[in-house]
């Protein structure tokens, strides 16, 4: 908006420069106007001009060269949070590593523990079977019997030591897997930091990219003000060219000059009132 500002001004004031030369050449600019307040507007509009594109071009400098410190310190963040995040995610790893190895450790002592339980009922099942072969000679095979009894009660202590033992490697690997699931779930809190900040680098860099555009947008209005400047010396020029006719033309009868000056009002534009103006002098000095 600041721009569009700016550049409505110094239209503006083209605009007014072009309307009082426009007035001067249309009512006749005598001897009277002087050439030193002219080139003294000139070169006042060209240092105002000058010092509004010095003030662009240091506030552009100056945004240009924020701009680029906060990316600079977005950079450095994210940085930053990406080694953290390395380092947090090394240690969640490790321990995770150390965790399954525990793991797998308990795993294999619970299947131990099974295949040791089962090879007990298997041995107590081969028992019964002898027992119940043992009571059909049970006066011959009664002391036998009673110690293959007290085998049993031990074989069912050691079983129920055993289930115990299982029960608790169970918990054990309840509580190391709600661990592991607290450890995902700060690896995904670190995540989500690691994404608000490449989000921010993201609009650090638009905003860089916008700053080009208004940046080429800049330079076309300055060319478009060259050409203004350019078109506004040519006017000047045809003004003098005028100026110089005029002063001719005084040289001439009345009649001429009236001739003459109807004849400026009937054109278009003044390079074609000083073609036809030319070209009049040239069949008069022929006649002559």
């Amino acid at each position: 908006m600041e721009d569009l500002g700016e550049n409505t001004t110094v239209l503006s004031s083209l605009r007014s420069l072009n309307n009082f030369i426009s007035q001067r050449v249309e009512g006749g600019i005598g001897p009277d106007v002087s050439t030193s307040a002219q080139g003294s507007l000139q070169m006042q509009y060209q240092q105002s001009m000058q010092l509004e594109e010095r003030a662009e071009q240091i506030r552009s400098k100056s945004h240009i060269i924020q701009v680029e410190r906060e990316k600079m310190q977005m950079e450095l963040s994210h940085k930053r949070a990406r080694v953290e995040l390395e380092r947090a995610a090394s240690t969640s790893a490790r321990s995770y590593e150390r965790e399954v190895d525990r793991n797998q450790e308990l795993l294999a002592r619970i299947r131990q523990l099974q295949e040791r339980e089962a090879e007990a009922e298997e041995k107590m099942k081969e028992q019964l079977e002898r027992n119940r072969l043992c009571k059909q000679s049970l006066d011959v095979a009664s002391r036998k019997l009673r110690e293959k009894e007290d085998g049993l009660a031990e074989a069912g202590e050691t079983i129920s030591e055993l289930k115990g033992r299982i029960s608790e490697l169970q918990w054990s690997v309840m509580n190391q897997e709600m661990q592991v699931k607290d450890l995902e779930s700060e690896k995904q809190e670190l995540q989500e930091q690691l994404d608000l900040q490449h989000r921010k680098w993201q609009e650090a860099n638009q905003k860089i990219q916008e700053l080009q555009a208004s940046q080429e947008a800049r330079a076309d209005q300055e060319q478009k003000v060259k050409d203004l400047e350019q078109k506004l010396s040519l006017q000047e020029q045809d003004a003098v060219i005028v100026r110089s006719m005029k002063s001719e033309l005084v040289r001439l009868p009345k009649v001429e000059q009236e001739l003459v000056q109807l004849h400026l009002l009937a054109q278009d534009s003044i390079p074609a009132f000083l073609s036809a103006l030319t070209l009049d002098l040239f069949s008069r000095q022929t006649v002559a």
